[in-house]
């Protein structure tokens, strides 16, 4: 993709089926998003994972049943503790065969985390380690997608049209402007997501960044860590970027034509 993006080259597709797919969060701010969207917005089915591997806030879905999206609670919210997944993989796993009699393979898997300068010091080793939510490989898949500096860049990109010119000094900042703004995970709709899509891309372009295999990720996610943390080196501030649109580009819950 290289060409200038606008709001009306993105459309959203309400009814996309997009099977079973694995979502690592580290907090329940996440988990909230990710109910918003899956649930509310698009009505599948979705489930939580907590620790040992139990499911728990099962919803089904009242139209889409083939559609299914597992969130599992890591159990640590520094970036180095999904560097071993091997007992997360195995509780998701055990819990995926026990309800659904189903294997975790070839299925897509993200990692939605924050970009925290003092405690997320394992990132560059993990987009290194999971550049590609759909793998063979069954240790290797998963795509970590960031939020610079945190999870509130996502939520506010959704209702601020031009965020991506903004830049935040620290979670802190970043989540005392999203409270002044009043804007709140409820509010998220398809709408929405379309402009937080938007906010994704031009943010990506801020770095020079214009030819995007949505797909392909991998090398353009290390890229913009690059680019974040020099920015962050000379400035001590990060540009105003969240990746979780990626999931939904993906995903082909959001498309992008020209």
């Amino acid at each position: 993709m290289d060409f200038q993006i606008t709001i009306k080259n993105l459309s959203f597709n309400k009814d996309k089926n997009i099977g079973k797919i694995i979502v690592l969060v580290e907090g329940e701010d996440e988990i909230k998003l990710l109910k918003q969207i899956f649930g509310k917005i698009m009505d599948y089915d979705y489930s939580i994972i907590k620790k040992g591997g139990i499911i728990e806030g099962l919803y089904k879905s009242k139209k889409n049943k083939n559609s299914h999206v597992l969130i599992a609670k890591t159990n640590s919210s520094n970036i180095k503790s999904v560097l071993d997944l091997n007992n997360y993989k195995d509780n998701i796993a055990i819990s995926l065969m026990q309800e659904y009699g189903e294997s975790i393979a070839n299925k897509r898997i993200y990692f939605i985390w924050d970009r925290d300068y003092e405690s997320n010091k394992g990132c560059s080793l993990a987009l290194n380690t999971f550049g590609n939510s759909l793998d063979n490989d069954y240790e290797m898949n998963g795509l970590l997608l960031i939020s610079y500096p945190c999870l509130e860049v996502y939520e506010i990109s959704n209702f601020e049209k031009n965020l991506f010119k903004k830049e935040f000094k620290n979670s802190l900042e970043t989540k005392k402007y999203k409270k002044s703004c009043r804007w709140n995970i409820n509010r998220i709709d398809e709408n929405t997501l379309l402009l937080a899509a938007f906010n994704t891309i031009k943010g990506i372009n801020n770095f020079n960044i214009y030819n995007l295999d949505i797909d392909n990720f991998k090398e353009t996610n290390i890229k913009i860590f690059n680019k974040e943390e020099d920015y962050y080196k000379n400035y001590k501030t990060w540009k105003a970027l969240s990746l979780i649109s990626i999931m939904l580009l993906q995903l082909d819950i959001i498309t992008i034509k020209k």
